[in-house]
């Protein structure tokens, strides 16, 4: 059973700025607590609760569409109760991604 989990965010959007259209800057974070429901029977304790930050930014430049962010901005380190390798490590720290798409 999955533990209590909340999960906020903050957009910003600009129609166009020079050349850019389509700009948007999101922040977010998710707050996940710790499982009080855990069977007696399981190997470990469940883990304590913990909160992830998150980052985005986007813009759109004639037909082409950039995005880059980063998931868990400030490299927590934590261990979900749902995730089996619990047991033996923390969970992937910061993760930064870029994306580039193309409208034709």
């Amino acid at each position: 059973m999955p533990p209590f989990r909340l999960r906020h965010s903050l957009k910003a959007q600009r129609k166009a700025l020079g050349p850019l259209r389509d700009l948007e800057i999101q922040l977010g974070a998710a707050h996940i607590a710790r499982q009080f429901r855990a069977p007696d029977t399981d190997l470990a304790p469940a883990p304590p609760g913990y909160s992830l930050a998150t980052a985005s930014l986007g813009a759109s430049l004639r037909g082409l569409r950039l995005e880059a962010g980063a998931d868990n901005l400030f490299d927590a380190a934590y261990r979900s109760y749902l995730d089996r390798l619990r047991y033996f490590a923390d969970a992937p720290g910061r993760n930064l991604w870029f994306r580039a798409s193309f409208t034709f």
